[in-house]
C-alpha cells in the first residue's frame, strides 16, 4: 500500500492509475482481512453437524438450487441471443449504409 501511495505518476493522465491501485488494494485488504465470511460458514457447518441433516430436506434444497441455476442460465442464454441479434442488426445496417 505504501508503494502505491508513494508512487509518483509520470503525468497527470497517470494519476487515475495510482488512485485505482490504491482503491483496489484497500478493497482487497478489507476483504482478505475480514474472516467473518469463513467464520460464519464454520459456525453454520458445525450447527448442521450437531443438529443433523434431514436427507429429504437436503435433497429438496439441492433440487431447488439446481432448478434455480437452470432457470438463471436459460435466461442468460436468451439475453446473449438477443445481444447477438442486436449486434447482427447493427452490422447489417452498417454494411448497408456503406454500400450506398
Amino acid at each position: 500500500m505504501e508503494s502505491a501511495k508513494s508512487w509518483v505518476p509520470p503525468t497527470e493522465d497517470h494519476e487515475g492509475v495510482r488512485d485505482y491501485m490504491i482503491d483496489q488494494l484497500e478493497i482487497t485488504i478489507k476483504a482478505d482481512g475480514d474472516p467473518s465470511y469463513h467464520v460464519n460458514k464454520i459456525v453454520h457447518a458445525k450447527k448442521e453437524l450437531e443438529e443433523g441433516i434431514d436427507p429429504k430436506v437436503y435433497r429438496e434444497e439441492r433440487i431447488k438450487e439446481i432448478e434455480d441455476r437452470i432457470s438463471y442460465y436459460e435466461g442468460e442464454v436468451q439475453k446473449e441471443l438477443e445481444r447477438c441479434k442486436q449486434s447482427n442488426d447493427w452490422m447489417d445496417k452498417f454494411l448497408e449504409s456503406i454500400k450506398k
